[in-house]
């Protein structure tokens, strides 16, 4: 028979890696917005311009700035679903 502590680690484990497969689905999710957006954005040239007239007066954004986050962001959702643990 298991202890009391046995049962309490595997009850921890099991909600960790819980909360890690929810919060891949999540990140798939809001990866998937974001690039649905994106999407959004380079088809209406208009739209494209103005945003880019707000980030260019930003110091602290460039559009080189959110094309390597973007990047960053799609090198991690591609390796998730080439992987499989994401759909």
């Amino acid at each position: 028979m298991a202890s009391k502590q046995a049962w309490q680690d595997r009850a921890k484990i099991l909600n960790v890696l819980n909360s890690l497969e929810i919060y891949l689905r999540s990140y798939a999710t809001t990866f998937e917005s974001l690039k649905s957006f994106k999407e959004e954005i380079l088809d209406i040239p208009e739209r494209f311009a103005d945003l880019k007239r707000i980030i260019d007066e930003d110091p602290t954004w460039t559009m080189q700035t959110l094309a390597e986050k973007y990047q960053f962001y799609k090198k991690i959702y591609d390796w998730l679903e080439v992987n499989k643990y994401i759909n």
